[in-house]
């Protein structure tokens, strides 16, 4: 009988788990396992589709280049939704690697190209941009991630691209 009342319990909570409002509203929405992601693949998150359509590690970008010791990497993204406005920015997506001891977030935008700080993604009208990096030189391990968080502030599934260390 134990047995037989912790399954039902256990099916309840999965149908109310599945059963939270719409989609991205809850954590109970997010809870999927990380994915790993490779350039040129389009990935379905909660709220929206993004394609990293390519990586690249430019010596300069719109006149700025970066100081001695430092290198640029210029990550070209494509956004869209299918249901709803969604928030997006810069802040969305960040480089990570085993030497860094934070996340590194993209430079704030030097032209029209390039990723707005914060902007509203809308439905069917997708939005390409650029997000320039400013990294140590001799980085390696280098990943660029997106990860899921509901209204609350908790962590779904997060979405990474290993970039080469060979990045060209």
């Amino acid at each position: 009988m134990k047995k037989q009342l912790t399954a039902l319990l256990c099916l309840a909570a999965l149908f109310l788990l599945t059963a939270c409002g719409p989609i991205g509203d809850t954590i109970s929405d997010l809870i999927r396992g990380d994915v790993a992601c490779r350039v040129g693949e389009t990935y379905t998150t909660s709220w929206f589709s993004f394609t990293v359509l390519a990586v690249e590690t430019p010596a300069s970008y719109a006149g700025y280049t970066p100081p001695t010791g430092y290198t640029l990497v210029d990550v070209t993204l494509s956004e869209s939704c299918a249901e709803g406005s969604q928030p997006m920015g810069t802040f969305d997506f960040y480089l990570n690697a085993p030497a860094f001891p934070d996340y590194i977030y993209p430079l704030d935008p030097l032209d029209e190209t390039m990723m707005p700080t914060a902007f509203t993604l809308t439905p069917d009208t997708p939005a390409t941009y650029h997000m320039l990096y400013q990294i140590p030189a001799d980085t390696t391990g280098l990943r660029l991630t997106y990860t899921e968080m509901d209204a609350d502030n908790r962590a779904g599934a997060a979405y990474t691209i290993d970039i080469p260390d060979e990045r060209q």
